[in-house]
């Protein structure tokens, strides 16, 4: 129940607002104190946050994680918006969990297989990791230039059997990848 997350009684938490609001540590609301108040604040700062340019640094890289945030979800989006139309049988939310997760891992330094494991592995959670490695291998291989074979099917999804759905989600994170890939080849 809620009332034992806080101890408190409602008359002891009236009380200690009562206090707070009675303090003079409050901001102030006149202008003549508010200088004051502030030179006060600032002593709680150590006095170098700002020195050699450290919070400029900061912000650069929080809003390079923001950039990478941003056009990863415009990736995520134009792979589902490619793919939902060559995958039709195919589920939306598998299609959306494939196509975010390659999105961001697309410059990973990491193997071909496990990109392909991270972007399948969300929707395939009853699979083994070493099972999914077997099944990763030649969709891993025909990212390197040779091909493998077409694993479109036209059926209906609840009639693909487990291994052909995983097989139809490997081929999905394949091409996934492929598009990220050459989007982001084009951004270098």
């Amino acid at each position: 129940m809620v009332r034992d997350w806080f101890p408190h009684s409602d008359a002891e938490v009236q009380a200690e607002l009562l206090t707070a609001l009675g303090q003079d540590e409050m901001y102030p609301w006149q202008p003549s104190q508010a200088r004051d108040y502030f030179i006060a604040q600032q002593s709680f700062w150590p006095e170098d946050w700002l020195a050699d340019g450290e919070l400029a640094r900061r912000g650069q890289v929080l809003l390079q994680a923001m950039h990478q945030g941003w056009q990863a979800l415009s990736l995520g989006q134009q792979l589902r918006q490619a793919l939902a139309e060559r995958f039709v049988t195919v589920p939306v939310g598998w299609l959306e969990k494939i196509c975010d997760d390659a999105a961001r891992f697309v410059g990973e330094q990491v193997t071909e297989t496990e990109r392909l494991i991270a972007c399948v592995q969300g929707c395939l959670v009853n699979w083994s990791i070493e099972d999914l490695q077997i099944l990763a291998r030649p969709y891993a291989y025909a990212m390197r230039g040779s091909q493998v074979e077409s694993t479109q099917d036209e059926r209906a999804w609840v009639e693909l059997s487990a291994l052909e759905q995983a097989k139809l989600s490997f081929a999905i994170a394949k091409a996934a990848l492929q598009m990220a890939q050459q989007y982001q080849d084009t951004l270098q």
